[in-house]
């Protein structure tokens, strides 16, 4: 099953118990912007694109975009995608 919720700093410790850091691509942050928000769980896939950013800078981001944490409810699952929130919600 996939959820969606809006993040909040309270609802990012789930990011954490699951061994993720707020990310950003590197080769899209500039000095006043974070650039292409992830989470990163440290694969070998983001090792070298990814780069952890601190909490207070990747949620200035997560909210200017107005984005949603789609996820997957599941045990081990590390699904996760940023979504464009719904206007209604």
């Amino acid at each position: 099953m996939h959820r969606r919720l809006p993040i909040t700093r309270r609802s990012a410790g789930g990011s954490k118990r699951a061994a993720g850091c707020p990310a950003s691509v590197k080769s899209t942050r500039t000095k006043d912007d974070p650039g292409l928000l992830r989470i990163d769980f440290h694969s070998v896939i983001g090792e070298h694109t990814l780069e952890c950013v601190p909490w207070d800078e990747w949620f200035k981001g997560f909210e200017e975009d107005n984005l949603a944490f789609l996820y997957e409810d599941e045990k081990d699952s590390r699904f996760n995608k940023l979504i464009k929130r719904d206007k209604s919600h």
